[in-house]
């Protein structure tokens, strides 16, 4: 009975160490792939708004890290191993503007995904493996989102 009640303090000293909430932890992650994240210093809680994953070896299969940062704006994955089979997890991001994907592998089929993100105002793609035909349809359901080549 006595180590219980020992042991009660004790956890909850652990557990204000750990990181405080889920965005700090993905925000954890990507920094310990090589990446880099931007706060908001002058929003409450100063959320996650960029995150730049180039040249790292995130994957479709981390995506799903990323999804407690809600207040995501800008998202670099260029020159990362992300295919169509990830760009159906963006659209939970409702505040993205800025997507990176050069030199990726994404396709028309990603880009149809793509405009599930109806945020998006800046898409670059350089390098990419899209079609004129597949940005010009992409543009007809996004057409204040520019696309760079």
């Amino acid at each position: 009975m006595m180590r219980s009640i020992l042991a009660a303090p004790l956890f909850l000293l652990l557990a204000s160490c750990s990181p405080s909430t889920a965005e700090d932890k993905a925000a954890a992650l990507v920094v310990k792939m090589g990446g880099m994240v931007t706060r908001d210093e002058k929003q409450p809680g100063e959320p996650v708004v960029g995150v730049h994953l180039r040249d790292t070896p995130f994957s479709d299969t981390d995506l799903s890290a990323l999804a407690p940062m809600t207040n995501l704006v800008s998202l670099n994955l260029s020159k990362t191993q992300v295919t169509d089979a990830g760009m159906k997890q963006l659209s939970q991001f409702k505040n993205l503007k800025s997507l990176g994907l050069r030199e990726t592998q994404i396709t028309d089929a990603g880009l149809k995904e793509l405009t599930k993100v109806t945020s998006l105002t800046s898409l670059y793609l350089g390098g990419a493996q899209v079609s004129d035909a597949g940005i010009n349809d992409f543009l007809k359901l996004l057409p204040s989102c520019e696309v760079a080549r």
